[in-house]
């Protein structure tokens, strides 16, 4: 395969490029051109853009990403991921301090057409022309993706999770997110500044787990938490409340997850 890929350092024998970051490839001297190369530098210069052909993929490195999340736009696929650590046939999995955003051309599937950098991602979804990313440590990144070629980060927040947040989705253009013991709901008016419009959470001050999984049918949200089901009624979209960040709990389902529909 024929990718891009920019020149990250040079050595007598050759240049390591950067395929993605995170992951560097060996262009050997040999191989830089057709006709003989004395020097590296000669040819090549450090955050020089070239076109690189794979040959080879060492099995100690092969594939070190984390794809937590994905996201597709007609020939546009919106990927979000970590690295982490292969040590020969030993496999290592450290938690990462930081995550990538990437845009990939499904037409050119080898190229990759932008990448940011966020903190170490958990979950993402597109609302509008904005990339909501879960993080650990209940950062959560909002990238603008109008266009592919460009992503952008307009912000990493704190004051939208309590925790770290497993899932985000959308059902019929509201957005939910999972926030330790919570399910919160945002205002997606402005999709680059998302508020908390709701808050779904037990209200009985159990110490419950952390919710896993959620799913939104009608007018309810069904949060599944370990062995058990929550029951939320979700608030009529055109009623008006002085509260609007207090839902209540419509019921507490005790069944078993494997019960339920």
């Amino acid at each position: 395969d024929v990718v891009s890929a920019k020149i990250v350092s040079m050595e007598t024998y050759g240049a390591f490029a950067e395929i993605i970051p995170g992951v560097d490839g060996l262009v050997h001297i040999s191989q830089i051109s057709d006709s003989r190369v004395e020097k590296v530098e000669d040819v090549l210069e450090v955050g020089q853009v070239v076109n690189v052909k794979i040959l080879d993929v060492a099995p100690q490195v092969e594939l070190p990403l984390h794809i937590t999340g994905c996201h597709l736009r007609g020939n546009q696929l919106f990927i979000a991921y970590t690295l982490v650590e292969n040590k020969g046939q030993d496999f290592i999995y450290k938690f990462p301090t930081k995550g990538y955003v990437a845009s990939l051309d499904l037409r050119q599937p080898t190229k990759v057409l932008s990448t940011v950098e966020i903190p170490a991602c958990i979950a993402l979804d597109r609302v509008g022309d904005m990339l909501y990313v879960t993080c650990r440590k209940g950062d959560f990144a909002v990238v603008d993706a109008s266009d592919p070629e460009e992503l952008g980060v307009k912000a990493v927040r704190r004051d939208i999770l309590d925790g770290d947040g497993f899932k985000v989705k959308t059902f019929g253009g509201r957005t939910f997110v999972t926030s330790g013991r919570r399910i919160v709901e945002l205002d997606t008016t402005v999709p680059a500044v998302p508020q908390v419009k709701h808050l779904y959470d037990r209200g009985d001050g159990t110490e419950a787990p952390s919710y896993d999984d959620f799913t939104v049918e009608g007018n309810r949200l069904y949060a599944l938490a370990h062995a058990s089901v929550d029951v939320f009624e979700l608030d009529d979209v055109t009623r008006t409340t002085e509260a609007p960040n207090d839902c209540g709990v419509n019921g507490i389902a005790k069944t078993p997850a494997k019960e339920a529909d």
